[in-house]
């Protein structure tokens, strides 16, 4: 199995793992970066896309677990209500209908 496969096929296991997760998704498009697990491995990056404040913000967060956590089950809350494949199917049959 190839490089790029293996890292896909591991980043939803990876990711949920992980006690802080950073969206570069954007930020590497605004700068003109590929966004693609076939393009970069994250880890490669840390150091250039993680100035002071940022890592300020996830020793924080690091070091306030109820606050994170709290953080944490309202994204996994807003996901399921928002971007379920049940939501996305009928947003899609809503839009087919219109």
């Amino acid at each position: 199995m190839n490089k790029p496969l293996k890292i896909l096929l591991a980043a939803p296991t990876k990711i949920g793992r992980t006690r802080v997760g950073l969206n570069l998704g954007q930020a590497l498009m605004k700068l003109g970066y590929p966004v693609s697990y076939f393009d970069y491995d994250v880890g490669s990056w840390s150091q250039r896309l993680t100035p002071k404040p940022l890592r300020d913000k996830i020793a924080y967060y690091l070091g306030h677990e109820e606050e994170r956590l709290a953080i944490a089950q309202a994204g996994r809350e807003h996901f399921l209500r928002h971007h379920s494949y049940a939501t996305q199917a009928k947003l899609l049959l809503e839009t087919i209908s219109a």
